[in-house]
């Protein structure tokens, strides 16, 4: 999409894809990596579906409706370019099941600058009852965090006892570039809407880009009153009663992946 920008002659031809440098990002190790190639996709949505460590196989309508949200996972992957998507089927301490999703992609926005002001943009603003923004700092700038609802199909009322899937999305500009960092993470219950929201945070406040020692690039930049980036805190372990977020592990990833 095409999106004017704050500035004079600054247009930000907002894209997908993925940067030119090597990056370190940090994700829950009790969550399972979904495969969404088209060649892989079917093989890993069935090994989130039966893992090794199940004794037993999800009622049927469960796993009918687990399957469909899998699913509906890896073409939103395939259609964002998501280089990162991890999912997780588990019940939590009351007996209520967890289904979530966890994501990274990628925005450039060449010629416009990757700051603040770009991640309010695509990060759009309060436009219908229920979305909330909210601006923080990580150790690499200062980003956005978008909660959002989204109704989801009828026939999910096991996974989606509302109706609705619960999104949060933190909106993470990389300085002296023109690349966006966009986490995402989706549960159905909003009883786990606060895990969501700190898993998404930690994953965000991770974010480590192996940036070549070299002057940036030129960029078209536009005024914003972005804060300074926050110190890098202590590494922390994030844990749960649940154990849906307990640990967390370091995934690399480099330009050819």
């Amino acid at each position: 999409m095409t999106a004017a920008v704050p500035a004079p002659h600054a247009v930000a031809q907002v894209r997908i894809g993925q940067p030119p440098f090597a990056y370190r990002v940090e994700a829950p190790d009790s969550w399972t990596r979904l495969e969404t190639a088209p060649n892989t996709w079917q093989r890993s949505v069935q090994r989130v579906l039966d893992p090794p460590e199940r004794t037993r196989r999800l009622p049927a309508a469960l796993r009918r409706g687990a399957a469909a949200l899998l699913e509906d996972a890896v073409s939103v992957a395939q259609q964002t370019g998501v280089v990162l998507c991890l999912t997780k089927l588990a019940v939590d301490e009351r007996g209520r099941q967890f289904c979530g999703t966890l994501s990274l992609a990628w925005y450039d926005s060449t010629p416009v600058a990757a700051d603040l002001a770009f991640a309010r943009l695509v990060a759009g603003g309060n436009t219908r009852p229920g979305v909330e923004l909210e601006e923080f700092d990580t150790p690499l700038s200062r980003a956005v965090l978008r909660c959002d609802r989204v109704v989801a199909p009828a026939d999910l009322d096991l996974l989606l006892p509302l109706g609705r899937s619960h999104t949060v999305q933190a909106f993470v500009p990389v300085p002296d570039t023109h690349w966006t960092a966009l986490l995402s993470g989706t549960v159905g219950d909003p009883h786990h809407l606060e895990l969501l929201t700190k898993l998404v945070r930690r994953m965000a406040g991770s974010l480590q880009p192996d940036l070549p020692a070299t002057p940036p690039p030129t960029t078209t930049r536009h005024t914003t009153t972005g804060h300074a980036a926050a110190p890098a805190p202590a590494p922390q372990r994030l844990t749960t009663s649940t154990g849906m977020g307990k640990g967390f592990r370091t995934t690399r990833i480099n330009q050819s992946t």
